[in-house]
């Protein structure tokens, strides 16, 4: 991605620098197209996908977000829908609309927790039970269900610590009125490994943690379900 700190903005869709180029980065000359109609339809940038309703994608069929509700975490691709109507439990969660009213829905081979959004600022000091953060347990529910809907296997977890409320289900059934959901793992994006990059309030651990103050049960459960994994979390 090149940033282009001054040109002309056409419809949000993409930056160009005025006049014919080329323009001079170091060495490397890059000749810019500004008159190419099908590049210029194919692909818009969005800063986050909470941003996406205040945007125009004119011509577009696929944006980029930079991130979900925070720049560099959680970004993704999402692709203009024009079939039936989407499930209203996804909306402002995996998919949205922009100012023209154009529906965009998420497209992802990876599914991530941060694209259905996850927070990842938990916290736990080792060895108690009080821990606190932003709630992502419905992160956790509707990143699954997407999985379900879209025949996804795995549900993925990016090395950063999860609060959640409640415990996570994996299975026969979800929470909050969301979709029914089978066969999904959870899996964290880091390897498991003890003394591994990631940390828990100093202690080496996975990258991946998941914290909960509930001592009477379990952060996650795995009921009426097969072929499910939860694995270097």
């Amino acid at each position: 991605v090149v940033r282009i700190n001054s040109g002309t903005v056409n419809g949000n869709t993409f930056w160009y620098v005025g006049g014919n180029g080329p323009l001079n980065v170091g060495t490397s000359a890059i000749t810019w197209l500004t008159a190419n109609a099908g590049f210029q339809s194919q692909q818009g940038i969005a800063t986050l996908f909470t941003a996406i309703p205040s945007l125009r994608f004119s011509g577009a069929t696929q944006i980029f977000t930079l991130g979900y509700s925070t720049a560099g975490f959680g970004a993704g691709t999402y692709t203009k829908w024009t079939g039936a109507a989407l499930p209203s439990w996804g909306q402002g969660v995996w998919w949205t609309t922009d100012a023209d009213g154009v529906v965009w829905q998420l497209s992802a081979e990876q599914p991530r927790v941060s694209q259905f959004g996850a927070v990842g600022d938990g916290s736990r000091p080792y060895l108690t039970i009080t821990a606190t953060g932003t709630d992502d347990l419905d992160a956790f529910h509707r990143g699954a269900a997407w999985c379900y809907l879209y025949r996804k296997k795995a549900l993925y977890t990016e090395p950063r610590t999860f609060f959640v409320s409640n415990t996570i289900q994996l299975g026969g059934f979800g929470t909050g009125g969301v979709s029914s959901f089978h066969g999904v793992s959870l899996i964290g994006l880091s390897p498991f490994a003890w003394g591994g990059t990631g940390s828990w309030d100093g202690q080496r651990y996975p990258a991946t943690c998941i914290v909960t103050n509930n001592a009477d049960r379990p952060c996650i459960a795995i009921s009426s379900g097969r072929g499910i994994a939860v694995k270097d979390i």
